[in-house]
This record gives structure tokens, C-alpha cells and sequence, in this order.
């Protein structure tokens, strides 16, 4: 809901599991993926690997609360971009999502 009421921001589709992640990641081709660790059927690790071994291009944001080190470092080996919290503030999340279109746009036009 709160990226709905970002005017640069375009939601374009939700998945309810990381298996439905996945299915949706492969149709829409989202610039960016926000990813929820605790999914049924697949979690958002999981799914986020998944993703990014079939749309190198997709940049993936994911959202936990838990914010130890062993999640953080498991997202990232993913291949998440950044990893916040969903306890501190929306705007850590809106310039995570902002940061990772950036640089899916400049990964687009490298040469």
C-alpha cells in the first residue's frame, strides 16, 4: 500500500508466496522486486536466488524483520541489493527501491 502512494513509484504486480514470486518475476520483468523473507512455500531467500538466476536484470530489495547478520548475509548471497528492516521507517525502503532502479537503469546502458 505504501508504494502505491509514491507518485514514481509503479506497483505492477504482488505474489503471495515465493513461488508465485518467481512466476510473476519471469512475466512482468520488474525493474525492482521488493521480497519478504517469511513467504509460504518458498522464502524470500530462496525466491530471490531463484529470480536473479532467471532475470539477471531484475534488481530485488528484500524486507524482513529480521534484521540479524546471518539474514542480511543470506539475502545478499542471493543476490539482493540491500536489505531493510520493516520496523524502522518507509523511507529506508522508498530510497532502497529508489537505489536499486538507478542502478538496474545504469546496468541496462553499460557498455
Amino acid at each position: 500500500m505504501q508504494l502505491s502512494l509514491e507518485p514514481d513509484l509503479v506497483v505492477i504486480g504482488e505474489a503471495t508466496d515465493g513461488d508465485s514470486a518467481i512466476k510473476v518475476a519471469a512475466t512482468l520483468k520488474p525493474d525492482v522486486t521488493v521480497m519478504d523473507v517469511d513467504m509460504p512455500l518458498m522464502n524470500g531467500i530462496s525466491a530471490t536466488q531463484r529470480i536473479c538466476q532467471n532475470e539477471p536484470n531484475s534488481k530485488i530489495v528484500v524486507l524482513t524483520m529480521y534484521a540479524d547478520p546471518v539474514t542480511k548475509r543470506n539475502a545478499v548471497a542471493a543476490g539482493a541489493v540491500d536489505v531493510i528492516e520493516k520496523q524502522p521507517s518507509p523511507v529506508m525502503l522508498m530510497q532502497a527501491i529508489r537505489s536499486a532502479y538507478i542502478s538496474a537503469c545504469t546496468q541496462a546502458i553499460t557498455i
